[in-house]
């Protein structure tokens, strides 16, 4: 039996994952990188969406006008938020015993919808937002503050939901605190998965070429050249 190695958007977000941790302007007295080492290479940390999130930034034209150094900074800014938010709720589901299950959806689901098994195929496309409605269901469990978090959002430049984590870098969406997601999350039906999975915009963010592009311009913004 043929062993199958890795894709080469895997390898290219290994060399992404390095160029971020390596990065000049990370690298400064005072900044522990232990931490941050182990969250991006955590097989729940969502990746893929962060490289979707830039793709998104680069349509935008705040950041076409920005220098290199001053992307460097934002992007260095969106990864920290990112490992941050992440070890604040995977430490908080793992105290409750809550932590998510990876879920091995098929690599053909994006360009299906079944109707007997349900409408979702983990692409993500529906949490893509910045920020939301808080408007959660009775009795839900978590923090107050995770609540203000989804209504407000991470801050600038985040354009994907702050408790989206990702299946074993497969590029497939978990939702982090799917018991509790608010309202609007469990309105979002399949009309509207079907507009996006329509919406030419969209598709461009699963094409893993245009991943791998962009996991490779990163790395040279990363590294200052």
């Amino acid at each position: 039996m043929k062993i199958k190695g890795p894709s080469m958007l895997q390898v290219e977000m290994g060399k992404l994952r390095r160029a971020i941790l390596d990065s000049p302007a990370l690298v400064r007295p005072g900044c522990h990188l232990a931490p941050m080492h182990k969250v991006l290479h955590h097989p729940m940390f969502p990746l893929t969406f962060l490289l979707r999130n830039v793709m998104i930034l680069e349509t935008e034209a705040h950041w076409q006008s920005m220098p290199p150094h001053q992307k460097r900074a934002a992007l260095l800014s969106i990864v920290t938020e990112r490992c941050g938010v992440f070890s604040e709720v995977h430490e908080w589901l793992d105290l409750h015993r809550k932590l998510p299950a990876i879920k091995v959806v098929p690599p053909d689901a994006f360009h299906a919808l079944p109707h007997d098994t349900g409408y979702c195929t983990h692409c993500g496309g529906c949490c893509e937002i910045a920020s939301g409605l808080a408007d959660f269901p009775a009795g839900t469990e978590i923090p107050p503050a995770w609540k203000r978090l989804f209504a407000d959002g991470l801050g600038a430049n985040h354009r994907f939901c702050a408790f989206l984590w990702e299946a074993n870098g497969q590029g497939l969406s978990i939702c982090s605190i799917h018991a509790w997601r608010p309202n609007p999350c469990r309105t979002f039906a399949v009309d509207e998965c079907r507009n996006l999975m329509e919406d030419v915009d969209f598709c461009t963010l699963l094409d893993p070429s245009r991943l791998i592009e962009t996991c490779r311009r990163l790395c040279v913004l990363l590294n200052g050249r």
